[in-house]
């Protein structure tokens, strides 16, 4: 069976559940042709199989922040040419802007599709008649597709809600990490070989406490937490690692203080997933921070990258009190749930405490969570 994969968008290595699902289709014996595009200001990767074939947008963009309506006019375009020469039993829309690009293509070339969402869109600002339209286009094409394809049981609950969703079939596959754990790097707190010590100039003998992802976001906490490093120990240290490119703006007079008394190290441009992998093996802990109201934000769930990628690597989570979160660290031990950023050294002490507990229920709970072979399983045989 032959399927396309369209993802109107430059996030596609830092987007891993997009990557994985073709690679997992490939591996079911699916022949992937995949659509997206290059953004030089994300991060970059490989996806190397021989059922993929991946389709690079014939224009390379430069901004984290794309210009939304001329990608959708342009894969409209784009991709539309592809279908006048080719046949697909499914087309996979990733993402919203996919969602339409493929939605109005399909009342032309009556294809069958499936929608693999990537965010939850809900809240006060799809109260107003452009949010409406919006909300309204939407739902009518998530009903017209075959089925469709989130991260977790609770946002398929909120997406089902939001779009009225009845009788049709949701698939759960998480945003787990594309790459494996590179084994080449030891990870201990004295002995450090790796590379990304030499690049950050990070000083031996330091625990480094992770924070990565959307570092300018208000309900990322990031600047909260940079606040905390006031009362660290004097042998831990933060690194900040952004998500994409941002501006150096976001250095101000009081993270330049913590960054001279080596409390703080900073990463403002995407790493490559192999040096990502390299830095998540050489760290300690893992900060993740989701504080909003926001559904798509508060109910982050598995598609939370960050988090899978810690557990990943066995490294131990510190949380703020979110749904799913303060069930999963109470059963798997895999880190601990706070309500204040003022919170995270004595977190930091009890998970250093214990660290081998910590880790070990850290591997457990991405086996268990993340792990995308089952679910994987479950979309291949429903469209065979």
């Amino acid at each position: 069976m032959k399927v396309a994969i369209v993802l109107p968008s430059g996030h596609f290595f830092d987007t891993p559940c997009v990557p994985n699902l073709a690679k997992c289709l490939a591996e079911k014996g699916f022949k992937v042709d995949l659509f997206t595009a290059k953004n030089l200001a994300t991060p970059t990767g490989k996806l190397e199989h021989p059922d993929i074939s991946i389709r690079w947008f014939p224009i390379t963009l430069n901004k984290s922040k794309e210009t939304i309506i001329w990608l959708i006019a342009g894969f409209f375009f784009w991709f539309g040419k592809f279908l006048i020469m080719n046949r697909y039993d499914y087309v996979i829309a990733c993402g919203i802007r996919s969602l339409f690009v493929v939605g109005f293509l399909s009342l032309i070339f009556r294809f069958k599709y499936i929608y693999h969402s990537l965010e939850i869109y809900s809240g006060k600002q799809f109260t107003s008649l452009k949010g409406r339209i919006f909300k309204k286009c939407e739902s009518y094409f998530n009903k017209r597709a075959v089925f469709c394809i989130i991260q977790d049981e609770k946002r398929a609950q909120i997406l089902r809600r939001l779009n009225s969703l009845k009788g049709q079939p949701i698939m759960i596959f998480p945003n787990s990490p594309l790459i494996t754990k590179n084994n080449q790097c030891e990870v201990t707190t004295s002995v450090m070989n790796c590379d990304i010590n030499k690049k950050f100039n990070i000083p031996e003998g330091k625990i480094l406490i992770l924070y990565s992802g959307s570092l300018s976001d208000d309900w990322s906490g990031c600047r909260k937490i940079i606040e905390s490093t006031r009362y660290f120990s004097e042998n831990w240290i933060l690194f900040l690692q952004a998500r994409t490119e941002i501006k150096e703006t976001f250095i101000t007079a009081d993270l330049e203080t913590f960054i001279k008394e080596n409390k703080v190290i900073y990463s403002l441009k995407p790493l490559s997933e192999e040096e990502y992998n390299e830095l998540v093996d050489r760290i300690s802990v893992g900060l993740a921070w989701y504080e909003s109201e926001d559904e798509n934000i508060k109910y982050v769930g598995l598609s939370s990258g960050k988090i899978s990628m810690y557990l990943l690597h066995g490294k131990p989570i510190i949380v703020n009190r979110i749904p799913m979160y303060d069930e999963i660290c109470d059963m798997y031990k895999c880190g601990i749930v706070i309500d204040k950023t003022e919170e995270i050294p004595k977190a930091l002490d009890k998970i250093i405490d214990k660290y081998e507990t910590y880790s070990t229920g850290a591997y457990i709970a991405y086996e268990d969570l993340f792990n995308i072979e089952k679910y994987c399983s479950t979309i291949s045989e429903f469209m065979k």
